[in-house]
């Protein structure tokens, strides 16, 4: 776990162990493939990666929380085949970095593919000969050291490589040119000088800053708009709550969000980071790109309780026996309603019938789908093709019953007096 992560928990007192162990024995959820690293400087950082991960009742990855890495057949790299549309935007700009360079220290090689920034983050693959974890990362941008957050993902090649991303947030705005060094201390147990370098060019991005300065209240607790830009890369959204950490992540709650276009679309959401001082408590959000005719979008803060002892529901998934309901509780149930199989994976379509809306990617939610000896199957993680209905991939088992597992969740409510909607024709 990352041990800033690690920090604020400890300083919480939050019963990691509790957690980790009911998580384990309720639905014994495959460890998490992409680990988050350590920080620089930032007195705690939440990240709920949603292409790699399902945050279930914390707002930050616990080793045995989630898992669903997107487990597609690559092309060429990693960038070509991820589901962020954003990524793909950039990587087809004429600025994009293409390095593909092997460097290598005691023994141990790491080849860097491509490289893009798109004024929000920096992003670059790389291929590793087995799947060791990368850190720490040392940056520097035109011969300055940068402070930053980044997340990662990888996936398995038929060869038995490994392909990985790893996006990097600045704390501050970089130039639109600059030259890049980046330094790795270690992978894995080995110890060594991995570094490579490459002058990097911002992608083209159209990007638009949207006026800032909206303000909201939750529960009492006063929060800003700071950030709002939009790019063919991405919706940037800083925002700024007036208060301590321990307001918006303690024993009993944890701040979540969602951002809503006019028609109530629930924006996917790439990735988000925090962090805090004493004048307040600074969250970074980044979503998938909205199409041009949007108008407005509504952000909704909440709080979700956290749950440490989650009643586990389990049942049988049966082609010719849908639609097949797992009740939530008092949130409602899940419904899988239709099952499409494709050689050898099914696409499995279904719903929940709660009042709250859950994320585009079925945050907040968990449905996990194994085989019979606990083996994660599901490929793609769940998208929404409506207001909380979706749809995933999963893998034919090799033997025996595919068995769904999902709990019952908390109550969790959105609070309207809380939203800010933000008029898109209002530019800086």
């Amino acid at each position: 776990m990352n041990k800033d992560i690690k920090q604020a928990i400890d300083n919480i007192q939050v019963p990691m162990e509790k957690l980790d162990d009911a998580i384990e024995k309720g639905l014994k959820i495959t460890e998490l493939q992409a680990k988050p690293k350590k920080r620089r400087a930032v007195t705690f950082i939440l990240s709920s990666v949603v292409t790699i991960s399902i945050i279930i009742g914390l707002g930050f990855v616990s080793p045995t929380m989630a898992s669903v890495l997107a487990n597609v057949p690559l092309l060429n790299t990693i960038f070509e085949t991820t589901d962020d549309p954003g990524l793909k935007v950039a990587l087809n700009d004429t600025n994009a970095n293409v390095l593909n360079k092997t460097i290598s220290s005691n023994g141990v090689s790491l080849t860097i593919q491509d490289i893009v920034y798109d004024g929000t983050r920096l992003a670059f693959s790389f291929v590793q000969e087995k799947k060791e974890e990368i850190y720490p990362l040392h940056i520097e941008v035109n011969g300055e050291i940068i402070n930053f957050s980044e997340n990662l993902r990888s996936t398995q090649l038929e060869n038995g490589d490994h392909m990985g991303l790893i996006q990097v947030y600045p704390k501050e705005p970089l130039p639109d040119d600059f030259e890049l060094l980046v330094k790795i201390h270690q992978i894995g147990d080995t110890k060594g000088d991995w570094q490579f370098n490459a002058h990097i060019t911002k992608v083209k991005t159209n990007s638009k800053k949207i006026a800032v300065g909206q303000t909201g209240v939750i529960d009492g607790i006063q929060y800003e708009v700071k950030k709002l830009e939009l790019a063919d890369t991405g919706v940037s959204l800083h925002l700024l709550f007036h208060t301590e950490m321990d307001e918006l992540f303690n024993l009993e709650r944890v701040i979540q969000l969602h951002v809503l276009d006019e028609n109530g679309r629930t924006l996917p959401i790439v990735d988000e980071h925090g962090s805090g001082d004493e004048k307040g408590m600074r969250y970074e959000y980044l979503f998938e790109p909205i199409d041009a005719d949007v108008e407005s979008l509504t952000i909704s803060p909440f709080f979700m309780p956290h749950a440490i002892d989650r009643k586990a529901v389990i049942a049988t998934l049966h082609e010719d026996q849908l639609p097949l309901t797992m009740s939530q509780g008092k949130m409602g149930d899940l419904i899988v309603t239709k099952l499409e199989k494709q050689n050898d994976q099914y696409t499995m379509y279904f719903e929940s019938t709660s009042a709250f809306i859950f994320g585009a990617h079925f945050e907040q939610n968990l449905l996990a789908v194994e085989d019979e000896l606990g083996n994660n199957l599901v490929v793609t993680y769940p998208k929404a093709i409506a207001n909380n209905q979706y749809k995933l991939v999963f893998n034919k088992p090799d033997e025996g019953s595919i068995k769904l597992k999902t709990i019952e969740l908390p109550i969790m409510k959105k609070d309207k007096e809380a939203q800010i909607t933000v008029d898109l024709s209002q530019t800086e």
